[in-house]
């Protein structure tokens, strides 16, 4: 009898770590977030990216991210800047976020795409996640010029004082 309460234990132990693992995850204090991203800006330093956290840390709203998205036909990068204005409920504490863009380039030409933004707080004040971007080029008739994505970008932020 008592071999079998061991076993039964060592699970029992093992089960409520897991749990108490994911129950320390970090809540956002709200506030703005500004930080880096792993692109870089016209001038050669890190892209800068912000947002803001509200509602007693529960939504995540106006996310200003740039991005530099390289296209298939002759090596055109596209520079975009994406914000969001609608606030997202963060998903068990952390960033899932995604989303349509659009907009005027040069002349007859528009973008049109998805991103989506992942991230997580490993303390109340810090952030960081992964970023992605894909968008086609098209004439004002709707021809698709070029086909852009980011790949996988990386971002780390803290909250302002």
């Amino acid at each position: 009898m008592r071999f079998a309460a061991r076993p039964f234990s060592a699970a029992c132990l093992a089960l409520t770590l897991a749990l108490a693992g994911s129950a320390f995850a970090a809540l956002p204090r709200t506030g703005k977030f500004e930080g880096t991203t792993s692109q870089q800006a016209k001038d050669g330093s890190p892209a800068k990216l912000s947002f803001s956290i509200v509602e007693r840390g529960e939504e995540i709203t106006k996310v200003v991210f740039p991005s530099l998205a390289k296209c298939g036909k002759g090596g055109q990068t596209l520079r975009l800047k994406t914000r969001t204005t609608e606030p997202a409920p963060l998903v068990k504490g952390g960033i899932k976020i995604g989303g349509r863009v659009r907009g005027p380039l040069e002349r007859r030409l528009r973008f049109r795409g998805r991103f989506q933004m992942n991230g997580r707080f490993p303390t109340p004040g810090q952030a960081q996640g992964t970023w992605r971007l894909r968008a086609v080029v098209v004439e004002r008739d709707g021809d698709v010029v070029n086909r852009c994505r980011t790949g996988t970008v990386s971002w780390r932020a803290a909250r302002r004082p």
